[in-house]
């Protein structure tokens, strides 16, 4: 062990870094996936006939399409509100 670096501490560093600069966008771009399902903006490519058109979402999709864009904002939301709360407490 190095008395230089405590390995530990960087060992967090690093996990919270990588949690929170990549974690938290590609969270938030999952939501955005889930808001344009919600709104029917995705459709699925391919039909039973296999001639590539596309067909319409049915309605179980776009509540799962809500549901993942709600849960995702309301987890960065958090975060987002957590990180400012550790910032003006310190």
């Amino acid at each position: 062990m190095s008395s230089y670096v405590d390995w530990s501490a960087l060992g967090q560093v690093v996990l919270a870094s990588v949690l929170v600069g990549a974690g938290l966008p590609a969270l938030f771009a999952l939501g955005l996936r889930g808001v344009f399902q919600a709104e029917g903006r995705i459709e699925e490519r391919g039909s039973a006939g296999g001639d590539g058109s596309d067909v319409a979402l049915a309605p179980p999709r776009r509540v799962l399409g809500t549901v993942t864009a709600v849960v995702c904002f309301v987890v960065v939301l958090a975060a987002v509100v957590g990180g400012i709360v550790l910032i003006v407490r310190s």
